[in-house]
């Protein structure tokens, strides 16, 4: 484990994903949850939330971000990875400005990165963007 101090949770649909998590030993528990369903069995009172890979096409829309959210103590950080395309066409700048106007989230950084490495010619101008807010 890179920092032993810190107890990490690791979230995920699918029993292979979590076996693969698992294997690599960071992790202190793992929960397998449909994060479009009720998630109140996890284990909350998070003081971070980071997540790659969910919020992109064929996976999550937006809906998934207000229960987390519950899952997280006030000022918690939250850094999200969400495909710029999807980001776009699943309307997650409506979700968000609707969250910070109700006091739930800081105003939300969108940091836009490269996806891939260019090495992959279908996918060398994906973008995503990063957002990064705080817990309210």
């Amino acid at each position: 484990k890179l920092r032993p101090d810190l107890v990490i949770h690791g979230v995920d649909l699918s029993p292979d994903m979590l076996d693969k998590a698992r294997g690599k030993g960071h992790y202190d528990a793992l929960f397998e949850a449909d994060l479009t369903a009720d998630i109140s069995h996890l284990a909350g009172g998070y003081a971070a939330l980071v997540s790659a890979g969910t919020f992109t096409l064929g996976h999550l829309g937006p809906e998934p971000l207000s229960p987390l959210l519950e899952q997280c103590l006030p000022g918690a950080m939250a850094i999200i990875g969400v495909n710029r395309q999807h980001f776009e066409a699943e309307g997650f700048e409506a979700v968000l400005t609707n969250l910070h106007d109700k006091g739930r989230i800081s105003s939300p950084q969108l940091n836009e990165v490269q996806i891939f490495d260019g090495r992959d010619a279908d996918h060398s101008g994906d973008i995503a963007f990063v957002l990064q807010f705080t817990v309210g």
